[in-house]
């Protein structure tokens, strides 16, 4: 897709403008303003639909240049590589980001396909290469075969031996094989490697993202995340999870799970509200969790909630009635 083609929005809908106020007698102002705002709307309209059809056209073009790709052989997909990072380094030194943003989405691209095919010979030949792109190749070789990803991450000795989010999915490849298999599989990762994260060096240490579509229900029956966050590595987002899937559950273990400090309580309250932000059939269900407690859970979930000023906590407690009834309630004692 032509870089050039991200004018013809703004183009279409200056045109439309001066195309629908030309000439013809001066209205009322009601007839004008009411006019005018169904102009405004179909412009705003018409403009939404070229967007649309330039975002189907752009994907299109992605998937045809995607499939193109997957039919090249070995040699030319080194090849391409190669040149996207020449390519890359040529765009940084002319200070031009999206050139250099472009080369860099297709490297990655390209490495994820060699770790699919080649799996430990790519991850040698990279390391060589390109050592950045390391995690894609690992992403790839997760995708085609988890078995072996898992056992070169289990086995690995250098710092980030492939992304923390392909980490999760390699141990929720093994949590499908049962729960005896995550635990024996996560007491045996070499933890101490992920303490680290070029990708994100102001991120938290120790922190992974738990992703929303992962089975918790494993992690939970093994103690495989009791565990890790006995250890000090937060499965961020996991209580979200728990919630969406019991509320009731994961609000009875938000004070008592492993990692006993107000920050992580915190944390692990919040998620919990988290969870029914964007659906409100979970927030209805999380609500009724609420609903349920004791009065001295409800009070203590409140307070670790109130010890936040933040506007994230202001905006929770706008969205669940009980807790601003609690922290009412709390004030007036």
């Amino acid at each position: 897709m032509k870089r050039w083609l991200w004018v013809i929005p703004p183009l279409l809908g200056v045109a439309a403008y001066f195309a629908t106020s030309q000439g013809g007698p001066r209205p009322s102002s009601t007839t004008a303003t009411k006019s005018l705002g169904v102009r405004e709307e179909a412009r705003f309209s018409d403009v939404k639909r070229v967007l649309d059809e330039l975002d189907q056209a752009h994907q299109r073009s992605l998937e045809e240049e995607i499939a193109q790709e997957n039919t090249w052989d070995i040699a030319k997909l080194k090849e391409a590589l190669l040149q996207a990072k020449r390519a890359s380094v040529h765009a940084s030194e002319l200070d031009d980001w999206d050139a250099e943003e472009y080369q860099d989405i297709k490297r990655h691209r390209f490495a994820n396909e060699l770790g699919k095919r080649l799996k430990s010979e790519a991850l040698e030949w990279i390391l060589k290469e390109d050592p950045d792109l390391k995690a894609s190749v690992m992403s790839g070789w997760a995708e085609a075969d988890p078995a072996s990803a898992l056992q070169q991450v289990l086995t690995s000795k250098t710092k980030e031996p492939c992304s923390n989010e392909t980490l999760l999915r390699l141990l929720q490849y093994q949590a499908s094989l049962g729960s005896a298999a995550l635990a024996d599989a996560c007491a045996k990762l070499p933890w101490e490697l992920f303490q680290y994260n070029s990708s994100d060096p102001f991120g938290d240490i120790g922190s992974f993202d738990f992703p929303a579509d992962l089975d918790i229900t494993p992690w939970i029956q093994s103690g495989s995340a009791a565990a890790l966050e006995k250890d000090g590595n937060h499965l961020r987002g996991f209580f979200s999870n728990w919630a969406r899937k019991d509320p009731t559950e994961a609000l009875a273990h938000w004070k008592d799970w492993p990692g006993q400090n107000d920050e992580a309580s915190e944390m692990r309250a919040r998620e919990i509200l988290e969870a029914g932000i964007d659906d409100p059939a979970v927030r209805l269900q999380v609500r009724s969790a609420l609903a349920a407690l004791p009065p001295e859970e409800m009070s203590a979930f409140s307070k670790e909630l109130r010890a936040s000023s933040s506007d994230r906590s202001i905006m929770l407690f706008s969205l669940y009635p009980e807790l601003e009834k609690e922290k009412v309630n709390s004030s007036g004692r």
